[in-house]
């Protein structure tokens, strides 16, 4: 095995090669080295030592060093979060219970120009465009307003997880069908006949979870 020393550190080790000026020592030398500290052993006599002082100051500027980045760089899940907002247009998503799923990427609702087939969330709700409109020429349309239910639809979830309170449904659009779930005066609910009615209205077409 070989070691490269530069200004007396180890800053090198070679096992197979080795380098122009390298210095042999048996393989046994590598037992005395970390890896990570490559670079802050002194080698002097034949023996590798430890610069604490070099290699405590050299941990203390990466400590820095990342906690500055931090203040600046997105960590790599808020990197993931942007990036996946970002492709979210583009991807075709068809199931309702999938796009509630990861609700949590969607933006929540303000007023806008909405083309269909848009997501966004409200409250305790994730709402989709099936009629394109712009609030600057028609404003009530906003969801405490009953023209919102022409424009929007609330999404229905299809296992207890992806459960939502419980919404009037407005017209065929929104109907909730059999295989949905749904909270209703805190009981979750699954709908087990397709129906316009809450568990209130039609018990028949609802089953209580618990």
């Amino acid at each position: 095995m070989q070691l490269q020393v530069t200004d007396g550190y180890i800053t090198g080790y070679a096992v197979v090669g080795g380098f122009p000026d390298g210095i042999e020592v048996p393989d046994s030398f590598l037992e005395e080295l970390e890896p990570e500290k490559i670079g802050f052993y002194k080698y002097e006599g034949g023996k590798a030592e430890l610069d604490e002082e070099k290699y405590a100051a050299y941990l203390a500027e990466k400590e820095q060093g990342e906690a500055s980045q931090s203040e600046y760089i997105p960590s790599e899940q808020e990197s993931m979060i942007v990036m996946v907002k970002a492709m979210l247009p583009t991807m075709e998503i068809k199931d309702d219970n999938t796009k509630l799923a990861v609700s949590g990427l969607y933006e929540v609702w303000a007023p806008g120009k909405y083309e269909v087939g848009e997501i966004r969330n409200w409250y305790d709700q994730t709402w989709e465009c099936f009629q394109a409109h712009d609030n600057a020429a028609y404003p009530d349309i906003k969801p405490d307003n009953p023209a919102w239910f022409t424009f929007w639809r609330p999404l229905h979830g299809k296992t207890k997880k992806t459960a939502r309170p419980f919404v009037p449904v407005q017209g065929a659009h929104d109907m909730y069908h059999a295989g949905e779930y749904a909270w209703y005066e805190g009981i979750l609910y699954e709908c087990v006949q397709n129906t316009n009615f809450s568990p209130k209205d039609y018990p028949q077409g609802w089953k209580s979870e618990g």
